[in-house]
């Protein structure tokens, strides 16, 4: 599989990971009622945000580097 393609995968995995975190700590109403409550619950909140940007990140430049 070309880099590119690598990259983009890997983007949208480290995306859906954060995002899921998110839902799981932040809750969505109805499915997972929570709070972030902890110190502990605002570092699981900026990573899951960073491996969101990061995950973008790679996708954008697997994107450009597409032939």
């Amino acid at each position: 599989m070309p880099g590119w393609k690598w990259l983009v995968v890997v983007g949208l995995a480290l995306s859906l990971v954060g995002s899921a975190s998110l839902v799981w700590k932040a809750g969505v109403a109805g499915v997972l009622p929570s709070r972030f409550t902890t110190h502990q619950d605002v570092w699981i909140w900026r990573g899951a945000f960073a491996l969101m940007a990061l995950g973008a990140l790679l996708h954008l430049v697997g994107a450009i580097l597409t032939p």
